[in-house]
């Protein structure tokens, strides 16, 4: 089994973002010098289960679909505040998930997956742009060589390109179809995550795996301007949580500043320095040692953005009594989820608050 070599947050600077709502995988992009946030708004969370397997708790949201929406923010002063859905499911479909922004030749893309309700196994990649409105417009799907098309990286210096795959490594342009496979030799046995950007004479992304045990791992990797893979970095964890994931890379101000998103509840905003990443790179970090409080940190962040629903499926990996008897009253006093899931996970936490800690 693949296991995390180290924990990001025991080297980088990292802030929760607030947006007051449900926050999902998210992603910046900038207008007219102001900084915009999309985020995924979904209606589950993975949570523990009383056997310990973790699965998803699903919303008491008066449907009976899995589905998510993708929510607009502008940060102004600091603040991230709503200004709208970009995308909305209907009846049959499950949504937009996982977006990506990049700008190329002055115009803002919106990458995104979507599923099809009516045939599971179908998901299609999605690429439209951003208008000056604010609006999602110009939609289309790309053409697929697979039945699961998720996770297609653009790479903010050349307009229309992305990587397709890691193994076989391969590139896609998005603005005509087109694959290319024959010139890679590097292949690596990972999928992909965040945008590339500019490193150097280099490119940089993050890409990840999803192990046995259900946790997500993310690497660091390096590319040559041939889009040749020079390094992959050891396996890692943001926080040590089950299902962490990145969508967002960006070079900033000096940083580089990274997305990620916790339980696909919450989301948290990392900053690298250039020697943070090149010591990744060389194989320098190796604490793996999990801070025994980080749910409890994820549990009241979610209480404070207005989140009740993700702080209840996160508090079933606590370890903090008194967190876990505020969970388990709040989940007594008002049923927030669908079906059993609301006397399965109220079972859940109170097995863990009578554990042995």
């Amino acid at each position: 089994m693949i296991r995390a070599k180290f924990i990001l947050s025991n080297y980088a600077d990292t802030r929760f973002i607030k947006t007051g709502r449900k926050s999902g995988n998210a992603t910046y992009f900038y207008k007219d010098e102001k900084q915009y946030l999309v985020t995924r708004e979904g209606n589950y969370v993975y949570g523990n289960y009383p056997d310990n397997v973790v699965r998803m708790y699903m919303e008491n949201d008066g449907t009976n679909q899995f589905h998510s929406h993708e929510a607009l923010y502008e940060n102004i002063n600091g603040n991230f505040v709503f200004k709208k859905y970009l995308t909305y499911s209907k009846q049959g479909d499950c949504g937009f998930e996982d977006p990506r922004c990049i700008t190329w030749n002055n115009q803002v893309y919106l990458f995104t997956n979507r599923r099809n309700l009516r045939n599971f196994a179908l998901v299609q990649m999605h690429v439209g742009k951003i208008n000056d409105n604010l609006d999602y417009t110009n939609d289309s799907i790309m053409p697929s060589q697979m039945t699961v098309e998720k996770n297609w990286q653009p790479i903010e210096d050349m307009p229309g390109i992305c990587v397709y795959m890691h193994n076989p490594f391969s590139l896609v342009n998005v603005f005509n179809g087109s694959f290319s496979t024959t010139k890679f030799k590097t292949n690596a046995a990972i999928n992909g995550s965040s945008q590339i950007v500019k490193f150097g004479e280099n490119r940089l992304g993050i890409c990840h795996v999803r192990n046995q045990a259900f946790e997500y791992l993310h690497y660091f990797v390096l590319y040559d301007k041939d889009m040749n893979i020079l390094k992959v970095s050891a396996p890692f964890s943001f926080f040590g949580a089950n299902v962490e994931f990145n969508n967002h890379l960006e070079y900033r101000d000096g940083k580089f500043i990274i997305l990620i998103s916790v339980h696909d509840q919450i989301i948290y905003e990392f900053s690298l320095t250039e020697e943070n990443v090149i010591e990744i790179l060389d194989d320098k970090y190796d604490n793996k040692e999990k801070d025994n409080e980080v749910f409890t940190m994820f549990y009241n962040d979610a209480i404070s953005n207005n989140n009740v629903f993700g702080a209840l499926g996160l508090a079933t990996f606590s370890k903090n009594k008194v967190i876990l008897i505020d969970a388990i009253q709040r989940n007594h006093n008002k049923n927030y989820f669908r079906g059993n899931d609301q006397k399965t996970l109220q079972t859940a936490l109170i097995r863990r608050y009578n554990e042995r800690l």
